[in-house]
């Protein structure tokens, strides 16, 4: 499997599974009694789209952290599950000194937007 598709599977898997445990607990939200109790001790609405794109944001800050820490000790299908492939991406620096190399992390010089020229418009 390409870097491309590893990288993108690794990004939407996760935000799938958070988009499901956001529906689920907006359906909580509504339905379960001690939940509506705990919102509402919260000031919480989980109707109001401004909460609920929060919570999801959350849900998928937390869905990678505890994935990512628990990643090595997980079996290759279920690190696939939740997380959309069992390899992690390589990137590849094609201005190296030393020809291309493989990185884990791009440098923080490649992290920042080059300004666009006339052409590139």
């Amino acid at each position: 499997m390409s870097n491309l598709v590893t990288s993108w599977l690794r990004t939407v898997v996760p935000g799938l599974w958070s988009a499901a445990v956001t529906a689920l607990l907006v359906w909580l939200g509504a339905n379960a009694p001690w939940v509506i109790s705990v919102l509402d001790a919260l000031n919480l609405d989980l109707e109001s789209p401004t909460v609920a794109a929060f919570v999801m944001a959350a849900v998928l800050a937390g869905w990678h952290a505890l994935f990512r820490k628990v990643e090595p000790h997980l079996p290759d299908w279920l690190t696939r599950l939740v997380l959309g492939s069992a390899a992690v991406p390589l990137y590849v620096n094609p201005v190296s000194s030393q020809g291309s190399e493989r990185l884990s992390k791009l440098p923080r010089s490649s992290r920042v937007a080059a300004p666009l020229d006339d052409d590139d418009i």
